[in-house]
C-alpha cells in the first residue's frame, strides 16, 4: 500500500510536481507562483507565468 502524506504541488506553469522548497525563494523563504526553474526562465523573458 502507498501512502502519501501530502501530494507534491504542482508546477502551474511546466505541470510537473516538485518538492515544496521547489516553490520557495532561497534567499527570502516566500511562497513562488512557479517552481524555482520556471522562475528563471521567466527571468530571462522566456515563457511568462501569472500568479
Amino acid at each position: 500500500m502507498t501512502r502519501q502524506p501530502h501530494p507534491q504541488p504542482k508546477c502551474p506553469e511546466c505541470q510537473y510536481r516538485k518538492s515544496p522548497s521547489e516553490f520557495r525563494d532561497p534567499a527570502t523563504h516566500e511562497q513562488l507562483p512557479a517552481c524555482k526553474h520556471c522562475m528563471r526562465l521567466a527571468q530571462r523573458g522566456g515563457q511568462r507565468w501569472t500568479a
